[in-house]
């Protein structure tokens, strides 16, 4: 769309969307001296409450905090010393049920080795052999995802070429050979069921046949160690603001995006929903979600091939949440803040079969939350009949976990079915917030890429068929979860500020000890 006035305010760059990836990149170049604009659009909070009640749209922890990318995006923002201070990690790191089966994944080697020993002693030495192989090759990785130059996914020759330069600390690349995880462990073993269990939840990339790669990088960025935030994900969103605002950062959740608007194959600005004045921008990071970009943007603006590789990223699933409001009296001893629980081995790991709990709250308060999530193909998830029912099929296989479940359940809801807070200790049913807020359309999303894209854990292109329009959203490095999101907002980042030379020297000359 043409650019039909002059716009009055105008920005060096205007990001769109407060998922992790565009928070990051708008403090990256904030820091560099961009002037920068940062409208939410359309994204919820992650909490919302009724009364004393509080939910959680999904659940969440941080991992992957010793990713060479997550430093240095730290480090760049001045952030590494208030990130200590506000997270702490999580022991055990995470937890995985099964039937017959429970094993809390650790980091103190000796209580971890007790916990195979007793859990999997028939196959302790192929897990030995996993875990082996599993962390050489993850400091191999460390090496090509801490290069400095790399950009993923790679498009220009020189991002191509610096991909092949950092490729060679690949250890799962072709001229490498195979490389053996499980050995001639079966394929339905539980040790191996609690790995893939893990693996699809860490990541936002459709994993029915994961790399080995995925498999690796996924499964160290929880086992390294976990970690939780104080304020949950709003905390760490609070920490990177502060940063966009002090670097004279402009950040206006109050603002949507409604087009974005070109002149002569470039972006020339935004207008925001509900205003006829438009913003003036020399760039435009889209952090929404990939299935905005039609409503934002005509398809003709952006070039056949960038259409065409839009509709290879598809939707496969959806996460759904149901929030239960329990007493903690009735919470098992040795239950971890976070659990992965899969309830029949023989079933595929998908639905109620495979749930991803965190519990919250204070231990020692009369109340915690158990906030619990599936993953639900996208076919079945558009049927509401099939929807408003999994409140019942979890249920059913939570009162396992937790005895005596429905004594002592005081609140029940999900922020995704349309359905309202069933408030049991009150004996009421309430109606909360906007239906549309509410609605199954709002459930994260997890896409399949066809053909992937390289290293097998990327998607879309940072830049898109439209000069200066840049994606840093969860499409374009989805296959490595958090670790992929630092990865994003390097890159977009890194691609502006190549740009303008005069903004990459202040970047240079601003960098101090302190960030280092």
């Amino acid at each position: 769309m043409l650019l039909p006035v002059v716009a009055r305010n105008f920005y060096d760059v205007i990001v769109i969307g407060t998922q992790l990836g565009p928070l990051l990149t708008a403090a990256l170049l904030a820091r560099r001296g961009f002037r920068v604009l940062l409208i939410a659009h359309d994204d919820l909070p992650w909490t919302y409450s009724l009364d004393e009640y509080r939910f959680q749209q999904e659940p969440f922890m941080f991992s992957g905090a010793d990713s060479p990318a997550v430093r240095r995006v730290l480090s760049e923002l001045s952030l590494t010393q208030d990130f200590r201070r506000r997270t702490a990690p999580h022991d055990p790191y995470f937890q995985v049920v099964l039937p017959r089966h429970r094993i809390d994944f650790t980091g103190n080697a000796v209580a971890f080795g007790r916990e195979l020993e007793r859990e999997f002693h028939d196959v302790r030495r192929p897990i030995e052999a996993f875990y082996t192989v599993a962390e050489r090759c993850n400091q191999e990785l460390d090496k090509l995802v801490g290069t400095e130059k790399l950009t993923l996914p790679p498009e220009t020759f020189f991002e191509r070429r610096e991909l092949a330069s950092a490729a060679v600390h690949n250890p799962f690349s072709r001229a490498r050979g195979p490389v053996t995880l499980f050995g001639d462990m079966p394929p339905a073993h539980p040790f191996r069921l609690a790995v893939m269990g893990q693996v699809r939840w860490a990541s936002d990339l459709d994993l029915a046949e994961p790399s080995s790669l995925q498999v690796v990088r996924l499964h160290a960025s929880w086992t390294r160690g976990t970690l939780a935030i104080d304020g949950g994900l709003e905390g760490l969103k609070g920490l990177v603001l502060d940063r966009i605002a002090r670097h004279s950062g402009d950040v206006r959740h109050d603002l949507s995006a409604d087009r974005i608007l070109t002149r002569r194959g470039r972006v020339a600005g935004v207008r925001m929903t509900g205003q006829e004045e438009i913003t003036g921008c020399t760039f435009v990071v889209l952090g929404a979600d990939a299935h905005h970009i039609p409503r934002l943007i005509d398809e003709k603006d952006l070039g056949r091939a960038f259409v065409a590789r839009l509709a290879q990223v598809r939707p496969t699933a959806v996460r759904y949440t149901l929030n239960l409001v329990v007493e903690s009296r009735v919470m098992p001893e040795g239950m971890a803040r976070n659990l992965i629980y899969i309830s029949d081995p023989a079933a595929p790991l998908m639905e109620e079969n495979l749930l991803r709990i965190e519990a919250s709250g204070v231990p020692s308060g009369d109340l915690r939350t158990l906030c619990i999530g599936a993953l639900l193909p996208v076919g079945k998830a558009q049927d509401r009949s099939y929807l408003e029912g999994m409140r019942g099929r979890i249920l059913a296989r939570v009162r396992w976990l937790v005895p005596f479940l429905d004594q002592h359940l005081v609140a029940v809801d999900s922020p995704y079915d349309g359905l309202p807070v069933q408030d049991r200790r009150r004996g009421r049913e309430v109606a909360l917030g906007d239906k549309w807020i509410r609605s199954p359309s709002r459930m994260p999303t997890i896409f399949r890429v066809d053909p992937p894209g390289p290293l097998d854990v990327t998607g879309l292109h940072h830049r898109t068929g439209l000069k200066n329009l840049v994606l840093a959203c969860r499409q374009v490095v989805p296959g490595l979860g958090i670790e992929g999101e630092f990865l994003t907002a390097l890159g977009a980042a890194r691609i502006i500020t190549k740009s303008d030379r005069r903004k990459r020297r202040f970047g240079r000359e601003a960098w101090t000890k302190i960030d280092l």
